[in-house]
């Protein structure tokens, strides 16, 4: 197979996703995201679209199409809600489940597909995904870490109000729904030698965890943090760069 050269970007220039979202699923990479628009004159005013490749050819990316429509949220049927910083995981069902929010709600919602590249339909007719209430702040820019062998629980973590933590929920089996009172706080600190400026607001940008090794991440806006645990604390690492440091024991 004739492989093509990879180039930074490496989605054509007429392209515009922020708040990349890159998961595995059957050998390919798809990336998720919010859509802005060439020239528009606000974030996110684009239904959802993918992108993917297949994994031992990353430098050959497919247009995968308009995933989900703006006007296909049932609170959103004439589109003029933005969505943004969504996430894309594989349930227990085999199927696959989009997590966004309308810009102006404060309340996440699902959608749900048979495929991972779409297209995707709402799951929850009308009932959001976290209820209000349920947390003491706003609920945006989610973020799905699936159970593995030390929890066995899918938790949303999702942008917050507030500066030094995040918020978690778990789900239920469904995918659907959060359960009530789990809400934990999902704190980052600074770590003694960084000053607490530098840590910068939480509340603006989607967070990313992961496990690699024994070490958790989590990562927002250039930024990244570790920790022991999926739900934290999570101690403040600095900006992603070549000469960030390396903390294997997730200090």
């Amino acid at each position: 197979m004739e492989k093509k050269q990879a180039f930074n970007p490496y989605l054509p220039g007429w392209e515009y996703v922020p708040d990349g979202e890159p998961r595995i699923f059957n050998g390919r990479l798809y990336v998720y995201g919010s859509h802005d628009r060439f020239n528009g004159k606000g974030f996110c005013l684009n239904d959802y679209v993918c992108w993917s490749a297949p994994l031992d050819d990353l430098g050959n990316w497919r247009y995968d199409g308009v995933i989900y429509r703006k006007d296909q949220d049932p609170k959103n049927p004439k589109g003029k809600m933005n969505m943004n910083a969504p996430d894309v995981v594989q349930g227990p069902d085999g199927r696959y489940y989009l997590y966004y929010q309308l810009a102006v709600l404060t309340c996440s919602s699902v959608a749900v597909s048979d495929r991972p590249d779409g297209p995707f339909r709402d799951a929850n007719h009308f009932q959001p995904l976290i209820p209000p209430g349920m947390t003491p702040t706003n609920s945006y820019d989610p973020d799905v870490i699936l159970p593995d062998e030390e929890d066995g629980r899918a938790w949303i973590v999702f942008g917050s109000d507030w500066t030094d933590h995040y918020w978690a929920l778990q789900l239920d089996e469904s995918m659907t729904r959060v359960l009530p009172h789990t809400a934990q706080k999902v704190p980052v600190w600074p770590d003694a030698e960084t000053p607490r400026e530098l840590l910068g607001e939480l509340r603006s940008d989607q967070a990313e965890a992961f496990r690699y090794g024994n070490t958790w991440y989590l990562y927002w806006a250039g930024r990244y943090a570790t920790s022991k645990n999926r739900l934290g604390p999570y101690v403040f690492r600095g900006n992603i760069g070549a000469d960030i440091p390396h903390y294997p024991d997730g200090r």
